[in-house]
């Protein structure tokens, strides 16, 4: 079966709307999201080097070194020298970053279990697996779609 236009505008409209809800949680929030995507991701698969970090939370360089200075500032994170290549380092959870973590995760799920608790257990199976499916689409297509050219900023001088 195909999917016509008007379920796929429908689908994007659900998803924008999902996805402001989690901005609105994020900025009641203390902690910054991405900082808490790059603390979930460092504990999630060890050590990061500084481009495992651009490119797994899709940031420019300087952001991701913004972002590792303000964990490392927070205590979350160790920075440790890279004993295979002495031109970089890598990004370490430690305890107190764990900590965090687990708080966190204990509010998200504090805040969760009245928004799905109308749900039975088939209908949150169905959830995770439909939206898995679809992660993993987009991030297929993403990889196959031109990058949009950037643009210059009109109000900077020279632009």
């Amino acid at each position: 079966m195909e999917v016509t236009n008007n379920q796929s505008w429908a689908l994007v409209r659900q998803l924008w709307t999902v996805a402001q809800h989690v901005r609105r949680g994020q900025a009641a929030s203390p902690h910054n999201a991405v900082t808490v995507q790059l603390l979930a991701l460092a504990a999630e698969h060890g050590p990061l080097r500084p481009q495992d970090v651009v490119s797994l939370l899709d940031v420019t360089a300087p952001s991701a070194t913004r972002y590792v200075q303000a964990l490392e500032q927070a205590g979350q994170i160790d920075v440790i020298a890279d004993a295979n290549d002495g031109r970089t380092y890598l990004i370490q959870v430690n305890e107190k970053g764990r900590e965090v973590l687990d708080s966190l995760r204990d509010d998200l799920l504090e805040a969760m279990r009245p928004v799905i608790g109308d749900f039975d257990q088939e209908e949150i199976e169905t959830l995770l697996d439909l939206l898995g499916r679809l992660t993993a689409s987009m991030a297929e297509h993403a990889q196959t779609r031109p990058a949009r050219p950037s643009r210059k900023n009109r109000w900077r001088a020279g632009a």
